[in-house]
């Protein structure tokens, strides 16, 4: 095999295996925190600074003599080897754990998630992502030649590794059969390794290389001044911050998933590529600002409005943060230094990458309470396109238009901050309360309705959950929004109460406002599991329908482990209803709706009781998973779409009821006689290993 063939395959073996685990882990871990964006933005985190980890690596020790970098960068290939190894034979494959091997709920959950990547894919990520400088730098030792076409052979496995996982991996695996490919793959991968570091080790006994020292090196790294270090790692921070705040505005909008992940990281790559590929000419300077104050603008507008169809919503922010990406790559482009100073380079790059995450997280978790990072950075980005492009408008443009050219910055940034502070304050009017953490934004509103009556909401993200009615500063317990008599959830109460049920058990997974308690008689328990701490504080705070109930209990967890971790003294009980409401956002947490999920409910579902799901969306058709789920444990479905009525403070609504087929005399009771007993669509089943989004996104 020629040198540079065994070189190239083995760099882009390493770039494909290193994203393509980055949406792999990041499903696999997804449910054991929540389920929400979140845990893929602090993945970004780590990978970030696990990817400058290897970059510094890859640069230390190539200041080392040859033969000591083989030796190092042998003992850690083989710890890499050994622990995959034990891995492999106590997990599920080298990088997939099931729960309780690992994760922990005790400690803060950015940590958990650090530290669950890190155990899991720690090592093998550092090794991987300091393999493409370290080879092209042994590459140019041995063949005294430029290496920076391995460069692009090295992006070319990084994109096709991302790309490919959501289009052809997802679809077709289970997450536990992507890590046992994974790990084949990484053993290929460090087979090829082993021969290059062979043929490495023979050129470095050669007699000419005995004098190779360290100093040259040195010398080499030391013409990148300190200031063009802190210029290339700024710039590199904006695209990140792009990238982790437009991200996160789409996951927590829509899903965190990684069809959704997965678009914005391969834009950056191919970004990258674009910009840094061979023979490349420079384009129009002005042309391509004036597209990115396009693009950005129109993002923009769309984000403010929120009311686009959800395919227009994500191209434009794709498009937008493509323009970014592609807009700060071109300069980092331009004042790139000599090749053999682009260790220096790529490691003020990766450092940058570190500086945006951590931007982005200390914003979203100490500084901004309201979710603006990605409107922020859309805002100064025009206002800076704009202070660049007037200088140098082409002469067709009226020359006071180039000679005032910051009045015209100013003017225009001065509408742009009008219609954010409108947005802002239609958005934060009647707010009593809000708070973020790690799973998203809550804030409390109250509306004047007139005649001294007053709705109280919990508003998660851009989702309305749970409302009160106060009339004359007295709260009223009464069930509205998504909960009222008329909905599927009302329905199965109603059914009780007309049965002449007595002392109903009840378990609601997501607890919002409480408002499900308003069903609560003095002899009914109510049970509410809720993963995130703060909603159960607002809850209690701020609306009274837990107080009214006076067997209410909150049991703060996620929904799947407190039914099945004994801690929660849960695991024996048995409930009349189930109620499955946790949503973040608009989306529910895919590891709650699951055939594996669904199995956990049924086998704490009382004789003659109901499962009942909210599967209302803006963006995801959730009836045919239901359906899928249902039909896999033989319990019978029943679909109750409840209309709105501002009158009664109603929300429109969709509810799925199940019941187990031997219960199927239930259903014929008059309550149930506008139910649906069927939907005309395709069942769609999701497990704890395989759940496929794409075929249930509303498009438009």
């Amino acid at each position: 095999m020629r040198l540079y063939t065994l070189f190239a395959i083995t760099i882009f073996l390493s770039s494909f295996l290193l994203f393509q685990v980055q949406p792999l882990i990041g499903k696999h871990i997804l449910p054991w925190y929540g389920g929400s964006s979140a845990v893929w933005m602090t993945a970004l985190l780590f990978f970030m600074v696990a990817l400058a980890v290897g970059y510094v690596y890859a640069l230390g020790i190539a200041r080392l003599p040859l033969r000591i970098q083989l030796v190092v960068h042998g003992v850690v290939s083989v710890a890499t080897i050994v622990l995959i190894f034990i891995h492999s034979k106590i997990w599920s494959s080298g990088i997939t754990p099931a729960i309780d091997d690992i994760a922990s709920f005790t400690v803060n959950p950015t940590v958990a998630v650090f530290s669950t990547l890190a155990i899991t894919i720690g090592l093998p990520f550092v090794l991987l992502s300091s393999t493409s400088s370290l080879l092209q730098w042994w590459y140019a030792q041995i063949k005294n030649t430029d290496p920076s076409s391995l460069y692009s052979v090295s992006n070319s496995g990084s994109l096709l590794g991302l790309l490919s996982y959501p289009i052809v991996v997802e679809p077709l695996l289970n997450t536990g059969m992507q890590g046992m490919w994974w790990t084949a793959g990484m053993a290929m991968y460090l087979g090829f390794l082993t021969s290059i570091m062979w043929l490495v080790y023979q050129f470095a006994t050669l007699p000419k290389m005995e004098t190779v020292g360290v100093s040259s090196d040195k010398e080499i790294i030391s013409q990148v001044t300190k200031k063009a270090f802190v210029v290339w790692m700024l710039v590199a921070s904006v695209p990140v911050m792009v990238l982790l705040s437009g991200t996160s505005f789409m996951t927590t909008a829509i899903a965190p998933v990684p069809f959704l992940w997965v678009g914005p990281l391969a834009l950056y790559l191919v970004s990258f590529i674009w910009s840094f590929r061979a023979g490349r000419t420079a384009g129009h300077p002005v042309l391509h600002e004036a597209f990115v104050f396009t693009s950005v603008s129109i993002a923009f507008m769309f984000v403010v409005m929120g009311i686009v169809p959800v395919l227009v919503m994500v191209l434009t922010v794709h498009i937008a943060s493509f323009s970014l990406f592609h807009w700060c790559h071109e300069y980092l482009y331009a004042t790139k230094p000599h090749e053999r100073s682009l260790p220096a380079f790529y490691v003020a790059l990766a450092v940058g990458g570190i500086v945006g995450s951590v931007v982005i997280k200390i914003s979203s978790a100490w500084i901004l309470d309201f979710p603006i990072e990605f409107m922020i950075i859309l805002l100064v980005s025009m206002g800076i396109v704009l202070y660049r492009w007037f200088p140098v408008l082409p002469d067709f443009f009226p020359s006071y238009l180039r000679e005032r050219s910051v009045l015209s910055v100013a003017v225009t940034a001065s509408m742009i901050l009008i219609l954010l502070a409108s947005h802002m304050h239609v958005r934060l009017q009647g707010v009593i309360a809000m708070d973020r953490n790690f799973y998203g934004y809550k804030a409390v509103k109250q509306n004047e309705l007139g005649d001294g009556t007053q709705l109280r909401t919990l508003q998660h993200g851009m989702t309305n959950h749970g409302s009160q009615i106060i009339r004359n500063g007295e709260s009223h317990i009464q069930p509205v929004s998504y909960y009222g008599y008329s909905s599927g959830v009302g329905k199965v109460f109603q059914y009780f109460e007309e049965s002449e049920r007595e002392a109903l058990s009840v378990m609601v997974i997501g607890l919002g406002t409480g408002v499900l308690a308003a069903y609560c008689t003095p002899d009914d328990s109510f049970t509410f599991i809720e993963i995130d701490p703060e909603i159960v504080s607002i809850a209690q705070e701020y609306f009274s329908f837990l107080e009214a109930c006076s067997k209410s209990k909150v049991v703060v967890a996620d929904g799947r482990l407190a039914l099945t971790q004994t801690q929660y003294e849960l695991t024996d009980e048995k409930f009349d209803v189930i109620v499955i409401d946790a949503y973040a956002d608009d989306m529910i947490p895919i590891h709650l709706l699951t055939k594996e999920a669904v199995a956990v409910y049924t086998q704490r579902l009382a004789e003659g009781g109901f499962i009942a799901i909210h599967i209302s969306s803006r963006y995801l058709h959730l009836a045919p998973v239901v359906l899928g789920v249902a039909m896999e444990n033989k319990l019978l479905p029943r679909y109750v779409f409840d209309g709105a009525s501002k009158e009664d403070f109603i929300s429109a609504s969709q509810w799925v009821l199940l019941t187990r087929e031997a219960d199927e005399v239930i259903f014929s009771h008059p309550v149930f006689d506008e139910a649906f007993t069927a939907i005309d669509e395709k069942p769609a089943v999701w497990t704890d290993a395989y759940s496929a989004l794409l075929p249930i996104i509303k498009l438009w």
